[in-house]
Parts: C-alpha cells; sequence; structure tokens
C-alpha cells in the first residue's frame, strides 16, 4: 500500500482521532492537529486554532503533507443554531484556510462533509442531488463545501453519517444508546428520522483507499443500509445483548429541538462503490466490529491517546 504523509484535522474527536489511529496501524505516516484537547499518537501533533490563517499556512508549509483530511467541525447542531457566527466561523473560515493552505502546497485535500446539506423531505440522496440545509450548521457545511471547492476544484468531499467509539469522554449516538441500554435507563429513539449510519473505522479504510485511488469530488460514503434512529437502537441492543424494551419510539415533532432537523438523510452509495469496487457493511456488520472493538481493547487504546499521551 502506498503511504504518503497525511494532515488530519480534529484528531482528538470522534472522525479524526480514528482516522490517526486506523491510518497508522495500516502504516501511513500521519500529523494530528486538535484545538482544545491534546492527544499523543506517537505521530507529531499540534493544537493549533483553525481559524488563524496565517499558523495554517506556516504550519503546512513546515509539514508539506500529500493530503489534508479536514474533518474537524463544530457539530452540535443547537449549539450552532444559537451561535452562527461561531458556527460559521469554525466551519468556513476554517476550511478555507486550510484549503488556501493545501494550494499553496500542492497538497490534495479531502473535506468531510455531512448527509444534513439535504432536507430530508426524500431520501435515498444521490450525490447529484440539490442540496437544501434545514439548520445553521447543515447551512455551514454546505458553505465550506462551496469554499474548498472553488480554491480546490479537484478537492475531494465525503458525505457521511458515522458513529464509533470517541477519544473524549463526550458521547457519540451510539455510545449514548448503549450506555443508557447498559444503566438500564428509558430513552427515546426517533422513528421517523431515518439515516445510513458508518461505523467511523469502516469510513475510514474506504477514505484510505479513496487517497490511494486519488478521487476527487463529491462522494456519499454512509452505510449500506438505512433505518430510523430507533430501529438503529433496537439493533445495537441486539448485538450487545441488552433489553431492547428501554428504547422508546419517539418522534421529531413532539421533541421541540432548537434546530429544524431532516427526517430522511439516507444517501446512495453507489458511486463509492463502484469506484472502490468494493462491499460496503450494513448496519448490523457495522455495529458488530463496533461490539468487538470494545472487546479487544480498541477503546481502551483510543482513551490512553488523551489521557496517557500514547498508544499501547
Amino acid at each position: 500500500m502506498r503511504s504518503e504523509p497525511v494532515l488530519i484535522t480534529g484528531a482528538s474527536g470522534l472522525l479524526g482521532a480514528n482516522l490517526v489511529l486506523n491510518w497508522l496501524q495500516l502504516g501511513w505516516p500521519a500529523t494530528a492537529l486538535y484545538c482544545k484537547h491534546p492527544v499523543s499518537f506517537g505521530v507529531p501533533s499540534f493544537g493549533v486554532d483553525l481559524c488563524d490563517a496565517k499558523r495554517i499556512r506556516d504550519l503546512v508549509e513546515h509539514q508539506r503533507p500529500a493530503w489534508i483530511v479536514h474533518s474537524a467541525a463544530a457539530t452540535s447542531v443547537d449549539w450552532c443554531e444559537d451561535h452562527p457566527a461561531e458556527c460559521y466561523r469554525v466551519n468556513v473560515d476554517a476550511s478555507r484556510n486550510l484549503a488556501a493552505a493545501a494550494k499553496a502546497v500542492g497538497a490534495r485535500f479531502a473535506y468531510i462533509s455531512t448527509d444534513a446539506v439535504f432536507d430530508g423531505s426524500k431520501g435515498s440522496y444521490k450525490e447529484s442531488d440539490l442540496v437544501c440545509p434545514l439548520n445553521v450548521y447543515a447551512r455551514s457545511k454546505v458553505l465550506a463545501e462551496q469554499a474548498v471547492t472553488e480554491l480546490l476544484p479537484e478537492s475531494l468531499i465525503i458525505r457521511t453519517n458515522i458513529y464509533g467509539w470517541n477519544l473524549q469522554d463526550k458521547l457519540s449516538l451510539a455510545e449514548w444508546m448503549l450506555k443508557n441500554f447498559e444503566t438500564k435507563t428509558q430513552f427515546q429513539g426517533f422513528d421517523d428520522v431515518v439515516f445510513s449510519p458508518i461505523l467511523v473505522n469502516d469510513l475510514a479504510s474506504l477514505l484510505a483507499q479513496m487517497l490511494i485511488q486519488d478521487l476527487k469530488g463529491v462522494f456519499h460514503v454512509a452505510g449500506s443500509e438505512s433505518c430510523s434512529k430507533f430501529a438503529f437502537a433496537e439493533q445495537l441492543a441486539e448485538v450487545f445483548g441488552h433489553d431492547r424494551r428501554f428504547v422508546e419510539r419517539a418522534y421529531l415533532d413532539d421533541a421541540r429541538l432548537r434546530a429544524s432537523r431532516p427526517r430522511n438523510t439516507s444517501l446512495q452509495i453507489g458511486k463509492a462503490r463502484l469506484a472502490l469496487d468494493c462491499s460496503i457493511p450494513g448496519i448490523r456488520d457495522g455495529l458488530e466490529r463496533f461490539k468487538r472493538l470494545h472487546e479487544t481493547g480498541y477503546t481502551a487504546g483510543l482513551k490512553r491517546a488523551a489521557i496517557q499521551g500514547g498508544l499501547v
């Protein structure tokens, strides 16, 4: 496998941390950028404000990566709704700064976007479907896609919806559901919100192949199956051997959330599957791997990257 230096942003987040760890296991040299939560994977790691254009330009010039994979973002939908200026600064301005730095050194660029760019009115979205964001967070991701492609027309844009094990104490969707099952705490799962979830480790493997093939353009890289959040919780309970009765069927209109949410952001992945010539896991396969990672010590190793400054 070809291994070229990759700079990964958001290395203390759910996606970034798992990208660094998975790609290290593939033998890829990586540089990790984080913001407020220091990490050490045994690779060059830098704390940096991605909105500091000069700092980013100097760092990229010094590291000279072959690829920049930009996974850092403000992702709390309701926080973004209440703090639009800061959301656009973190999600749009930072993306533009990184793309400009990549252009200056001739690095390829991969931007991790979201299925939330669609309004969820029909589902089964293709890459060619028009985006229609419903909230500030989603609009910021659309604007970031546009900023990146304006500077780097041959950039790689990945739209996805991930779950997995988190390096930080905050919980991803699957971790939050699992904790509720483990503590026998009743919780709600939306039965009218449909998505195509993919385990972050599976996304990392697929993304590595996309970088190897120098793919460009927009790709939907998600699970090969779609389901409601409620059905996802039920399958999670079954895989981990918990009582599914602790998840209660709920509906979006009753939640009174701060920001509007799309109801069906399921994605068609035929373009990615064809380009990569490989199978992409469905929900059950992804959840079973999610469980195996915990049982084989992956989760503990991931946490040690933040706690002890190194992986075992």
